[in-house]
Protein backbone atom coordinates (compact mmCIF):
# COMPACT_ATOMS: atom_id res chain seq x y z
CA UNK A 1 0.00 0.00 0.00
CA UNK A 2 1.14 3.50 -0.75
CA UNK A 3 1.52 6.14 1.92
CA UNK A 4 -1.63 7.84 0.61
CA UNK A 5 -3.62 4.64 0.91
CA UNK A 6 -2.29 3.98 4.39
CA UNK A 7 -3.18 7.47 5.57
CA UNK A 8 -6.67 7.32 4.04
CA UNK A 9 -7.21 3.88 5.55
CA UNK A 10 -6.49 5.43 8.93
CA UNK A 11 -8.42 8.62 8.18
CA UNK A 12 -11.70 7.27 6.75
CA UNK A 13 -12.86 5.34 9.85
CA UNK A 14 -12.17 8.43 11.93
CA UNK A 15 -14.15 10.59 9.49
CA UNK A 16 -17.01 8.07 9.53
CA UNK A 17 -17.03 8.16 13.33
CA UNK A 18 -17.02 11.96 13.25
CA UNK A 19 -19.94 11.92 10.77
CA UNK A 20 -21.91 9.68 13.12
CA UNK A 21 -21.07 11.88 16.10
CA UNK A 22 -22.07 14.97 14.13
CA UNK A 23 -25.40 13.36 13.04
CA UNK A 24 -26.24 12.45 16.62
CA UNK A 25 -25.34 15.91 17.97
CA UNK A 26 -27.23 17.60 15.10
CA UNK A 27 -30.31 15.46 15.82
CA UNK A 28 -30.16 16.34 19.52
CA UNK A 29 -29.74 20.05 18.74
CA UNK A 30 -32.68 20.15 16.30
CA UNK A 31 -34.79 18.19 18.76
CA UNK A 32 -34.00 20.71 21.48
CA UNK A 33 -35.10 23.64 19.31
CA UNK A 34 -38.17 21.68 18.21
CA UNK A 35 -39.06 21.18 21.86
CA UNK A 36 -38.78 24.92 22.45
CA UNK A 37 -41.15 25.72 19.55
CA UNK A 38 -43.68 22.99 20.28
CA UNK A 39 -43.52 23.63 24.05
CA UNK A 40 -44.54 27.23 23.41
CA UNK A 41 -47.45 26.08 21.28
CA UNK A 42 -48.41 23.54 23.93
CA UNK A 43 -48.36 26.24 26.59
CA UNK A 44 -50.53 28.53 24.44
CA UNK A 45 -53.02 25.69 24.06
CA UNK A 46 -53.07 25.23 27.84
CA UNK A 47 -53.76 28.94 28.36
CA UNK A 48 -56.51 28.86 25.73
CA UNK A 49 -58.08 25.89 27.47
CA UNK A 50 -57.83 27.72 30.81
CA UNK A 51 -60.05 30.50 29.41
CA UNK A 52 -62.84 27.92 29.12
CA UNK A 53 -62.85 27.36 32.90
CA UNK A 54 -65.64 29.53 34.36
CA UNK A 55 -67.63 29.96 37.50
CA UNK A 56 -71.36 29.15 37.41
CA UNK A 57 -73.74 29.13 40.38
CA UNK A 58 -70.78 29.12 42.73
CA UNK A 59 -69.16 26.19 40.99
CA UNK A 60 -66.21 25.84 38.62
CA UNK A 61 -67.04 24.29 35.28
CA UNK A 62 -65.20 23.57 32.03
CA UNK A 63 -67.26 25.19 29.27
CA UNK A 64 -65.91 23.28 26.25
CA UNK A 65 -68.06 22.53 23.22
CA UNK A 66 -67.62 19.40 21.09
CA UNK A 67 -66.14 21.41 18.25
CA UNK A 68 -63.61 23.01 20.55
CA UNK A 69 -62.85 19.65 22.12
CA UNK A 70 -62.31 18.12 18.68
CA UNK A 71 -60.03 20.95 17.62
CA UNK A 72 -58.01 20.42 20.78
CA UNK A 73 -57.56 16.69 20.41
CA UNK A 74 -57.20 16.32 16.64
CA UNK A 75 -53.54 16.25 15.44
CA UNK A 76 -52.39 14.66 12.22
CA UNK A 77 -49.22 13.27 13.81
CA UNK A 78 -49.55 13.20 17.60
CA UNK A 79 -52.09 12.10 20.15
CA UNK A 80 -53.16 14.95 22.45
CA UNK A 81 -54.50 14.44 25.96
CA UNK A 82 -55.73 17.01 28.48
CA UNK A 83 -57.02 17.18 32.00
CA UNK A 84 -58.57 20.02 34.05
CA UNK A 85 -59.25 19.80 37.79
CA UNK A 86 -59.97 22.22 40.58
CA UNK A 87 -57.58 23.15 43.33
CA UNK A 88 -59.36 20.77 45.69
CA UNK A 89 -58.77 17.91 43.26
CA UNK A 90 -62.25 17.78 41.75
CA UNK A 91 -61.97 16.75 38.12
CA UNK A 92 -63.56 19.24 35.73
CA UNK A 93 -62.94 17.35 32.50
CA UNK A 94 -60.38 15.76 30.24
CA UNK A 95 -59.48 12.67 28.30
CA UNK A 96 -56.92 11.04 30.58
CA UNK A 97 -55.33 11.19 33.99
CA UNK A 98 -51.96 12.62 33.12
CA UNK A 99 -48.83 12.33 35.30
CA UNK A 100 -47.98 15.31 37.48
CA UNK A 101 -44.64 17.09 37.35
CA UNK A 102 -41.97 16.34 39.87
CA UNK A 103 -42.58 17.94 43.26
CA UNK A 104 -39.21 19.66 43.09
CA UNK A 105 -39.97 21.13 39.66
CA UNK A 106 -39.88 24.91 39.31
CA UNK A 107 -42.17 26.61 36.76
CA UNK A 108 -40.49 28.39 33.86
CA UNK A 109 -41.65 31.02 31.40
CA UNK A 110 -44.14 28.54 29.98
CA UNK A 111 -45.36 26.90 33.18
CA UNK A 112 -44.31 23.44 34.22
CA UNK A 113 -42.81 21.65 31.22
CA UNK A 114 -41.82 18.03 31.76
CA UNK A 115 -41.67 14.56 30.22
CA UNK A 116 -43.89 11.68 31.19
CA UNK A 117 -45.61 8.53 29.95
CA UNK A 118 -49.19 7.57 29.37
CA UNK A 119 -49.73 3.93 28.74
CA UNK A 120 -46.85 2.94 26.46
CA UNK A 121 -46.43 6.37 24.91
CA UNK A 122 -43.85 8.99 25.77
CA UNK A 123 -45.41 12.43 26.29
CA UNK A 124 -44.33 16.01 26.49
CA UNK A 125 -46.54 17.77 29.05
CA UNK A 126 -47.28 21.24 30.32
CA UNK A 127 -49.10 22.16 33.52
CA UNK A 128 -50.73 25.60 33.70
CA UNK A 129 -51.83 27.16 37.01
CA UNK A 130 -53.56 30.56 36.91
CA UNK A 131 -52.24 33.40 39.02
CA UNK A 132 -53.44 33.74 42.58
CA UNK A 133 -55.40 36.88 41.62
CA UNK A 134 -57.97 34.76 39.81
CA UNK A 135 -61.28 34.33 41.64
CA UNK A 136 -60.90 30.56 41.65
CA UNK A 137 -57.98 28.19 41.32
CA UNK A 138 -57.65 25.21 39.02
CA UNK A 139 -54.96 23.23 37.13
CA UNK A 140 -54.72 22.53 33.40
CA UNK A 141 -52.50 19.70 32.07
CA UNK A 142 -51.96 18.98 28.40
CA UNK A 143 -49.73 16.27 26.96
CA UNK A 144 -48.88 15.22 23.44
CA UNK A 145 -46.78 12.44 22.00
CA UNK A 146 -43.32 13.27 20.58
CA UNK A 147 -43.83 12.02 17.05
CA UNK A 148 -43.78 15.33 15.20
CA UNK A 149 -40.86 16.54 17.31
CA UNK A 150 -38.81 13.45 16.50
CA UNK A 151 -39.87 13.55 12.88
CA UNK A 152 -38.85 17.19 12.55
CA UNK A 153 -35.45 16.47 14.10
CA UNK A 154 -34.95 13.44 11.83
CA UNK A 155 -35.94 15.29 8.65
CA UNK A 156 -33.78 18.29 9.50
CA UNK A 157 -30.79 16.04 10.26
CA UNK A 158 -31.24 14.02 7.08
CA UNK A 159 -31.47 17.24 5.09
CA UNK A 160 -28.04 18.25 6.41
CA UNK A 161 -26.37 14.86 5.96
CA UNK A 162 -25.72 15.26 2.17
CA UNK A 163 -24.05 18.60 2.83
CA UNK A 164 -21.92 17.01 5.54
CA UNK A 165 -21.03 14.08 3.30
CA UNK A 166 -20.03 16.51 0.56
CA UNK A 167 -17.93 18.40 3.10
CA UNK A 168 -16.20 15.20 4.22
CA UNK A 169 -15.70 14.10 0.62
CA UNK A 170 -14.12 17.44 -0.19
CA UNK A 171 -11.94 17.10 2.90
CA UNK A 172 -10.79 13.64 1.79
CA UNK A 173 -9.99 15.00 -1.67
CA UNK A 174 -8.03 17.88 -0.19
CA UNK A 175 -6.21 15.47 2.11
CA UNK A 176 -5.40 13.27 -0.91
CA UNK A 177 -4.03 16.25 -2.82
CA UNK A 178 -2.27 17.57 0.27
CA UNK A 179 -0.56 14.24 0.85
CA UNK A 180 0.58 14.27 -2.76
CA UNK A 181 1.97 17.77 -2.32
CA UNK A 182 3.58 16.77 0.98
CA UNK A 183 5.22 13.72 -0.61
CA UNK A 184 6.82 15.73 -3.38
CA UNK A 185 10.08 16.17 -1.40
CA UNK A 186 10.18 12.38 -0.94
CA UNK A 187 9.74 11.86 -4.67
CA UNK A 188 12.43 14.46 -5.32
CA UNK A 189 14.75 12.62 -2.93
CA UNK A 190 14.00 9.32 -4.67
CA UNK A 191 14.72 10.86 -8.06
CA UNK A 192 17.97 12.37 -6.79
CA UNK A 193 19.12 8.94 -5.61
CA UNK A 194 17.93 7.15 -8.77
CA UNK A 195 19.85 9.54 -11.05
CA UNK A 196 23.17 8.75 -9.40
CA UNK A 197 25.71 6.19 -10.52
CA UNK A 198 28.29 4.30 -8.50
CA UNK A 199 30.87 7.06 -8.95
CA UNK A 200 28.70 9.90 -7.63
CA UNK A 201 29.24 9.89 -3.87
CA UNK A 202 28.44 13.51 -3.13
CA UNK A 203 26.10 13.98 -0.13
CA UNK A 204 22.43 14.58 -0.81
CA UNK A 205 21.22 18.15 -0.53
CA UNK A 206 19.08 18.83 2.55
CA UNK A 207 17.71 22.09 1.19
CA UNK A 208 13.93 22.23 1.19
CA UNK A 209 13.48 18.87 2.90
CA UNK A 210 10.96 18.61 5.75
CA UNK A 211 12.21 17.59 9.17
CA UNK A 212 11.01 14.00 8.78
CA UNK A 213 13.01 13.53 5.59
CA UNK A 214 16.11 15.29 6.89
CA UNK A 215 16.74 12.38 9.27
CA UNK A 216 16.47 9.91 6.37
CA UNK A 217 18.72 12.02 4.16
CA UNK A 218 21.25 12.34 6.98
CA UNK A 219 21.31 8.55 7.34
CA UNK A 220 21.82 8.15 3.58
CA UNK A 221 24.59 10.77 3.61
CA UNK A 222 26.26 8.92 6.47
CA UNK A 223 26.13 5.72 4.43
CA UNK A 224 27.53 7.56 1.39
CA UNK A 225 30.39 8.90 3.51
CA UNK A 226 31.24 5.39 4.72
CA UNK A 227 31.08 4.08 1.16
CA UNK A 228 33.37 6.89 0.01
CA UNK A 229 35.92 5.90 2.64
CA UNK A 230 35.78 2.26 1.55
CA UNK A 231 35.98 3.04 -2.17
CA UNK A 232 38.79 5.57 -1.66
CA UNK A 233 40.66 2.91 0.29
CA UNK A 234 40.13 0.43 -2.53
CA UNK A 235 41.38 2.92 -5.10
CA UNK A 236 44.45 3.67 -3.00
CA UNK A 237 45.01 -0.04 -2.51
CA UNK A 238 44.90 -0.69 -6.26
CA UNK A 239 47.26 2.19 -6.94
CA UNK A 240 49.68 1.13 -4.20
CA UNK A 241 49.54 -2.52 -5.17
CA UNK A 242 50.18 -1.69 -8.82
CA UNK A 243 53.12 0.54 -7.90
CA UNK A 244 54.71 -1.62 -5.22
CA UNK A 245 54.21 -5.06 -6.74
CA UNK A 246 55.61 -4.16 -10.16
CA UNK A 247 59.27 -4.12 -9.01
CA UNK A 248 59.34 -7.40 -7.04
CA UNK A 249 57.37 -9.16 -9.76
CA UNK A 250 59.89 -7.95 -12.32
CA UNK A 251 62.74 -9.15 -10.12
CA UNK A 252 60.99 -12.51 -9.65
CA UNK A 253 60.59 -12.89 -13.40
CA UNK A 254 64.26 -12.07 -13.93
CA UNK A 255 65.37 -14.57 -11.28
CA UNK A 256 63.13 -17.19 -12.87
CA UNK A 257 64.71 -16.63 -16.28
CA UNK A 258 68.21 -16.84 -14.76
CA UNK A 259 67.30 -20.07 -13.00
CA UNK A 260 66.06 -21.53 -16.28
CA UNK A 261 69.40 -20.72 -17.89
CA UNK A 262 71.44 -22.36 -15.11
CA UNK A 263 73.92 -24.96 -16.42
CA UNK A 264 74.48 -26.82 -13.14
CA UNK A 265 72.61 -27.76 -10.00
CA UNK A 266 74.45 -25.29 -7.75
CA UNK A 267 73.53 -22.36 -9.98
CA UNK A 268 69.94 -23.58 -10.13
CA UNK A 269 69.74 -23.83 -6.31
CA UNK A 270 71.17 -20.35 -5.92
CA UNK A 271 68.60 -18.98 -8.36
CA UNK A 272 65.78 -20.75 -6.54
CA UNK A 273 67.00 -19.33 -3.20
CA UNK A 274 66.94 -15.85 -4.67
CA UNK A 275 63.45 -16.51 -6.01
CA UNK A 276 62.32 -17.69 -2.56
CA UNK A 277 63.65 -14.50 -1.00
CA UNK A 278 61.79 -12.38 -3.53
CA UNK A 279 58.61 -14.41 -2.93
CA UNK A 280 58.96 -13.92 0.83
CA UNK A 281 59.27 -10.15 0.42
CA UNK A 282 56.43 -10.16 -2.09
CA UNK A 283 54.18 -12.10 0.31
CA UNK A 284 54.95 -9.72 3.17
CA UNK A 285 54.28 -6.71 0.95
CA UNK A 286 50.95 -8.15 -0.24
CA UNK A 287 49.85 -8.91 3.33
CA UNK A 288 50.77 -5.43 4.49
CA UNK A 289 48.93 -3.86 1.57
CA UNK A 290 45.81 -5.86 2.45
CA UNK A 291 46.07 -4.91 6.12
CA UNK A 292 46.57 -1.26 5.24
CA UNK A 293 43.57 -1.30 2.91
CA UNK A 294 41.38 -2.88 5.56
CA UNK A 295 42.51 -0.47 8.25
CA UNK A 296 42.09 2.60 6.03
CA UNK A 297 38.55 1.52 5.19
CA UNK A 298 37.70 1.48 8.90
CA UNK A 299 36.90 -2.23 8.86
CA UNK A 300 39.14 -2.94 11.80
CA UNK A 301 36.55 -1.56 14.18
CA UNK A 302 33.60 -3.41 12.62
CA UNK A 303 32.92 -7.12 11.98
CA UNK A 304 34.79 -9.48 14.32
CA UNK A 305 35.04 -7.01 17.21
CA UNK A 306 34.69 -8.23 20.76
CA UNK A 307 35.98 -7.90 24.29
CA UNK A 308 39.62 -8.87 24.70
CA UNK A 309 42.50 -8.53 27.11
CA UNK A 310 45.38 -6.54 25.62
CA UNK A 311 47.88 -8.33 27.88
CA UNK A 312 47.07 -11.67 26.21
CA UNK A 313 47.57 -10.10 22.79
CA UNK A 314 50.96 -8.71 23.82
CA UNK A 315 52.12 -12.06 25.20
CA UNK A 316 51.26 -13.87 21.96
CA UNK A 317 52.91 -11.26 19.73
CA UNK A 318 56.11 -11.10 21.80
CA UNK A 319 56.32 -14.88 21.81
CA UNK A 320 56.26 -14.90 17.98
CA UNK A 321 59.03 -12.28 17.78
CA UNK A 322 61.30 -13.85 20.39
CA UNK A 323 63.31 -15.90 17.86
CA UNK A 324 64.13 -12.82 15.76
CA UNK A 325 65.13 -10.86 18.86
CA UNK A 326 67.18 -13.79 20.15
CA UNK A 327 69.09 -13.97 16.86
CA UNK A 328 70.22 -10.36 17.48
CA UNK A 329 70.79 -10.99 21.23
CA UNK A 330 68.07 -8.48 22.02
CA UNK A 331 65.88 -8.54 25.13
CA UNK A 332 62.10 -8.31 24.86
CA UNK A 333 60.34 -7.20 28.05
CA UNK A 334 56.66 -6.97 28.87
CA UNK A 335 55.59 -4.85 31.84
CA UNK A 336 52.02 -4.63 33.16
CA UNK A 337 50.47 -3.71 36.49
CA UNK A 338 48.93 -7.18 36.92
CA UNK A 339 45.35 -6.22 36.07
CA UNK A 340 43.49 -7.19 32.88
CA UNK A 341 43.45 -4.41 30.28
CA UNK A 342 40.10 -4.96 28.59
CA UNK A 343 39.00 -3.18 25.47
CA UNK A 344 36.75 -3.78 22.47
CA UNK A 345 38.31 -4.29 19.07
CA UNK A 346 39.31 -6.57 16.23
CA UNK A 347 41.79 -9.05 17.66
CA UNK A 348 43.56 -9.76 14.36
CA UNK A 349 44.01 -6.08 13.63
CA UNK A 350 45.28 -5.32 17.14
CA UNK A 351 47.75 -8.20 16.86
CA UNK A 352 48.91 -6.74 13.52
CA UNK A 353 49.29 -3.33 15.16
CA UNK A 354 51.47 -4.66 18.00
CA UNK A 355 53.41 -6.94 15.63
CA UNK A 356 54.36 -4.01 13.39
CA UNK A 357 55.61 -1.97 16.36
CA UNK A 358 57.64 -4.85 17.81
CA UNK A 359 58.93 -5.86 14.36
CA UNK A 360 60.17 -2.32 13.69
CA UNK A 361 61.87 -2.23 17.08
CA UNK A 362 63.59 -5.59 16.50
CA UNK A 363 64.65 -4.65 12.96
CA UNK A 364 66.11 -1.22 13.64
CA UNK A 365 67.43 -1.58 17.19
CA UNK A 366 71.10 -2.62 17.38
CA UNK A 367 72.20 -6.04 18.63
CA UNK A 368 71.97 -6.62 22.40
CA UNK A 369 69.43 -3.78 22.65
CA UNK A 370 66.62 -3.73 25.18
CA UNK A 371 63.05 -3.49 23.83
CA UNK A 372 60.43 -2.76 26.49
CA UNK A 373 56.69 -3.13 25.94
CA UNK A 374 54.57 -1.50 28.64
CA UNK A 375 50.78 -1.72 29.06
CA UNK A 376 48.71 -0.04 31.75
CA UNK A 377 45.43 1.73 32.42
CA UNK A 378 45.46 5.49 31.89
CA UNK A 379 42.14 6.92 33.02
CA UNK A 380 39.46 5.95 30.52
CA UNK A 381 42.08 4.54 28.13
CA UNK A 382 44.46 1.62 27.84
CA UNK A 383 48.03 2.81 27.13
CA UNK A 384 50.52 0.73 25.16
CA UNK A 385 54.14 1.90 24.91
CA UNK A 386 56.95 0.28 22.90
CA UNK A 387 60.45 1.58 23.72
CA UNK A 388 63.69 0.62 21.94
CA UNK A 389 67.37 1.59 22.05
CA UNK A 390 67.68 2.19 18.31
CA UNK A 391 69.11 5.24 16.59
CA UNK A 392 65.83 7.09 16.81
CA UNK A 393 64.28 9.52 14.35
CA UNK A 394 64.42 13.25 13.87
CA UNK A 395 61.30 15.33 14.39
CA UNK A 396 60.79 15.61 10.64
CA UNK A 397 61.20 11.87 10.10
CA UNK A 398 58.83 11.09 13.00
CA UNK A 399 56.14 12.92 11.03
CA UNK A 400 56.98 11.45 7.64
CA UNK A 401 57.52 7.88 8.79
CA UNK A 402 53.74 7.51 9.23
CA UNK A 403 53.26 8.01 5.49
CA UNK A 404 53.00 4.97 3.27
CA UNK A 405 56.26 3.65 1.77
CA UNK A 406 58.49 6.18 3.55
CA UNK A 407 61.43 4.37 5.17
CA UNK A 408 63.69 7.13 6.39
CA UNK A 409 67.16 8.20 5.38
CA UNK A 410 69.99 5.69 5.56
CA UNK A 411 67.77 2.67 6.23
CA UNK A 412 69.37 -0.56 5.06
CA UNK A 413 67.02 -3.11 6.58
CA UNK A 414 64.61 -4.67 4.03
CA UNK A 415 61.02 -3.53 4.30
CA UNK A 416 58.11 -1.90 2.54
CA UNK A 417 57.60 1.26 4.60
CA UNK A 418 54.02 0.30 5.48
CA UNK A 419 54.35 -0.86 9.09
CA UNK A 420 53.75 2.42 10.92
CA UNK A 421 51.15 3.54 8.36
CA UNK A 422 49.21 0.35 9.16
CA UNK A 423 49.57 1.04 12.89
CA UNK A 424 48.21 4.57 12.45
CA UNK A 425 45.15 3.39 10.50
CA UNK A 426 44.37 0.57 12.94
CA UNK A 427 44.58 2.99 15.87
CA UNK A 428 42.34 5.45 14.02
CA UNK A 429 39.79 2.69 13.27
CA UNK A 430 39.66 1.90 17.01
CA UNK A 431 39.19 5.59 17.97
CA UNK A 432 42.64 5.72 19.55
CA UNK A 433 45.66 8.01 19.57
CA UNK A 434 49.18 7.25 18.27
CA UNK A 435 52.31 9.33 18.98
CA UNK A 436 56.06 8.91 18.37
CA UNK A 437 58.73 10.56 20.50
CA UNK A 438 62.38 10.03 21.50
CA UNK A 439 62.92 7.27 24.07
CA UNK A 440 65.87 9.02 25.79
CA UNK A 441 66.63 12.52 26.87
CA UNK A 442 69.49 12.77 24.34
CA UNK A 443 67.01 12.19 21.49
CA UNK A 444 68.01 8.58 20.86
CA UNK A 445 65.74 5.59 20.71
CA UNK A 446 62.09 5.62 19.76
CA UNK A 447 59.02 5.57 21.99
CA UNK A 448 55.71 4.65 20.37
CA UNK A 449 52.65 5.34 22.56
CA UNK A 450 49.10 4.21 21.72
CA UNK A 451 46.01 5.10 23.75
CA UNK A 452 42.88 3.01 23.08
CA UNK A 453 39.45 3.44 24.73
CA UNK A 454 39.13 1.08 27.69
CA UNK A 455 36.08 -1.10 28.17
CA UNK A 456 33.77 -0.11 31.01
CA UNK A 457 33.79 -2.43 34.04
CA UNK A 458 30.22 -3.72 33.60
CA UNK A 459 31.00 -4.61 29.95
CA UNK A 460 34.22 -6.32 30.89
CA UNK A 461 32.65 -8.56 33.53
CA UNK A 462 32.67 -11.49 31.12
CA UNK A 463 36.46 -11.38 30.87
CA UNK A 464 38.28 -13.05 33.72
CA UNK A 465 41.43 -15.02 34.35
CA UNK A 466 45.00 -14.39 35.47
CA UNK A 467 47.31 -12.00 33.66
CA UNK A 468 51.06 -11.68 33.51
CA UNK A 469 52.36 -8.67 35.41
CA UNK A 470 55.88 -8.72 34.03
CA UNK A 471 57.42 -10.99 31.42
CA UNK A 472 60.91 -11.04 29.99
CA UNK A 473 61.48 -12.98 26.81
Amino acid sequence: MSIRQRLLLLLLPALAALLGLWAWSAYRSVLRFADVAYDRALYDTARTLATQVKGQDGKIILDLSEDEREMLEVDSQDNVYFEVFAADGARLGGTAELPAPDRKAVPGDFGYLYDGTFGHESLRLVQYVPSSSEPFQFVVRIGETRRKRNRLATEATLAMVPVQIAFIGTSVLLVWLGIGWGLRPLEALRSAIARRDHADLEPLSLRGLPLELRAQADAINSLIARLRVVLDGERRFLADATHQLRTPLTVLRTQTELALRAQDVDSLKAGVRRMAGVCERLTRLANQLLNLSRAEAGLAGLGGTGCLDLVHVLEEVLARHEPAAHSKQQTLELHTDGAPLTLRGDRLMLEEMVANLVDNAVRYAPPRARIAVEAKAAGAAVRLAVRDDGPGLSELERRRVLDRFYRGAGVTEPGSGLGLAIVREIVRAHDGRFTLSPARADGGGLLAVIDLPALRERDAGALSGPTTASTTL
